[in-house]
């Protein structure tokens, strides 16, 4: 069973590329809204989250911290794919602190981000 990952992106064409870009090797569950992701992440178990950072009404980083407060096994498990920050001080600031996929990017690299966070044992079966 190949591991399971949420996708979050308020771009539908963004998220369908994402989506498109992880299916070969995940298990993938979509959703254009990140109230929907806080959701579906109490009540399915997801080995990663890939998150757009700007999102309107919530950005990937609350979205993160939210989540992490209610699945403390997501902790660590957060890959952010962003432009950058759209010119928010705020949101450039802790793009410098992380690790981040840039877009456009490789669909190797978005995988390879990805497997970085999930343990070998998870991506064998």
């Amino acid at each position: 069973m190949k591991p399971r990952i949420l996708v979050v992106d308020d771009d539908q064409v963004v998220l369908r590329c994402t989506t498109s870009a992880l299916r070969h090797d995940f298990e993938i569950v979509s959703t254009l809204r990140p109230e929907e992701a806080l959701e579906l992440c109490q009540k399915q178990q997801f080995a990663a989250v890939v998150s757009d950072v700007s999102m309107p009404r919530m950005n990937g980083f609350e979205l993160r911290d939210k989540i992490c407060e209610k699945v403390p096994a997501l902790v660590g498990k957060f890959v952010f794919v962003s432009g950058g920050g759209d010119g928010n001080p705020k949101i450039d600031a802790l793009l410098d602190e992380i690790e981040y996929v840039r877009k456009p990017y490789r669909a190797s690299d978005l995988v390879a981000a990805v497997v970085k966070l999930i343990p070998v044992n998870s991506l064998n079966t």
